[in-house]
């Protein structure tokens, strides 16, 4: 099965280390790691930690850049990748602009998508803005929905995802 992990933040480099190390250690699986480049030299460092060296490496963030135009250009640059790739699931992790804009052009190419820490919740639209609505908006787009708490698991399932999808 080829996976195609996408992640561009220096937190979601840090929790998904360990994820992509579990799935290169697998012969089941092909992965492709694309680093979108949210946060440049940040999540360098933690590239060089975990030993992680990316496929694609975006490098999409520019000083003064606002959240819809670097959105913008990550939604198609990852699609382009996504054309060359095509695999079979896309993994994002978290709530920033690198996991929607992935959710959001796996979608739109109907390839199923992870959501790692999936059902984090603080029920306020703007708090913290804009990650909360990353948050419903790639629940919404997502096909399996990872929850690291039972907390996160009760959130989805009273937004009424069905329990076989978390």
């Amino acid at each position: 099965m080829k996976i195609m992990i996408i992640f561009g933040t220096r937190p979601e480099g840090i929790k998904i280390a360990p994820l992509i190390q579990g799935i290169l250690s697998t012969e089941e699986f092909e992965s492709v790691l694309v680093n979108t480049g949210q946060h440049l030299e940040l999540l360098d460092q933690v590239l060089t930690l975990f030993s992680l060296h990316p496929k694609y490496d975006l490098k999409l963030m520019k000083p003064e850049q606002k959240i819809e135009e670097i959105t913008t250009k990550m939604i198609i640059k990852i699609g382009e990748v996504l054309e060359m790739e095509e695999p079979e699931i896309v993994l994002v992790h978290g709530d920033t602009a690198t996991a929607f804009a992935g959710a959001y052009a796996a979608y739109l190419r109907q390839i199923p998508i992870g959501h790692v820490e999936a059902g984090l919740r603080t029920f306020q639209m703007y708090s913290p803005f804009p990650e909360e609505m990353h948050r419903k908006l790639v629940t919404n787009l997502s096909t399996y929905h990872f929850a690291p708490t039972e907390t996160n698991k009760e959130n989805l399932i009273a937004e009424e995802f069905q329990k076989k999808k978390l």
